[in-house]
């Protein structure tokens, strides 16, 4: 894709950490995101930036976990829009610190629902519709632990292993049509991820915010460059870090 110019962008997590700062990437290169995200205060946060740039815009809350919500969303954007032309799968969830030994299978079951099955709803909505247009993208979130994996965090690198598995397979499903494909690999950044792990008290969100921030180097502004430079080039796997 040459260009963002009028191009519709639907962008999940966009209610902060790379999702924000991807929706007013896109906004700056005159593109029209689509700020999607289940936490309605982060999206109001996010569409209030986009206004006081007079950015053109849409904005709804999106549990990723839900295929229908999705099939609604998409609805929605074609009303609104007409068309969209890519969809940037971002939203995502860190698994709490405990070995594979220990962890709860609802929790487990929980970081998939978001970061794995969150992502096939996604494509599996959109894809169609990217379809129609002379070229469209779809831009999976993964992480660098998918490719190497961490200790104490098991659920959370196989559900980003996943992605990067799932997205291979689908870049290959998809490469008679328009719709390119791509993976994004963050390494640790200056996200809310450390503070939005599902914990079971306060002191244990306190503790994961501290230890993530150890190892958080990159802002969420230079991922979101990456992320808008793999449309805009229609490359298949980026790292952002080291």
């Amino acid at each position: 894709m040459r260009s963002l110019e009028n191009k519709v962008v639907a962008i999940t997590g966009a209610g902060s950490g790379f999702g924000r700062a991807t929706a007013l990437g896109v906004a700056a290169r005159k593109g029209i995101p689509v700020l999607l995200d289940v936490n309605e205060a982060g999206l109001a946060e996010t569409a209030a930036l986009l206004k006081a740039k007079n950015a053109k815009f849409a904005s709804h809350r999106l549990d990723v976990r839900d295929a229908a919500q999705w099939a609604a969303v998409a609805d929605a954007v074609i009303k609104e829009f007409g068309r969209v032309d890519a969809l940037v799968n971002n939203a995502g969830v860190m698994c709490r610190p405990e070995s594979f030994l220990e962890f709860e299978e609802d929790h487990g079951r929980f970081i998939f629902e978001v970061n794995f099955w969150g992502m096939v709803h996604g494509m599996r909505v959109f894809a169609p519709l990217l379809a129609k247009q002379p070229e469209a993208n779809i831009v999976n979130v993964a992480s660098t632990l998918a490719l190497i994996g961490t200790p104490m965090h098991g659920v959370y690198c196989a559900s980003k292993g996943a992605i990067m598995s799932m997205t291979s397979v689908v870049r290959q499903e998809l490469a008679h049509t328009s719709v390119r494909v791509s993976t994004v690999f963050p390494g640790p950044s200056k996200t809310n991820l450390g503070a939005n792990v599902p914990v079971k008290s306060d002191a244990d969100r306190v503790e994961n915010v501290k230890n993530f921030n150890k190892f958080a180097l990159a802002t969420p502004e230079a991922v979101a460059e990456k992320i808008i430079g793999v449309i805009l080039h229609n490359r298949a796997l980026v790292t952002t870090s080291p």
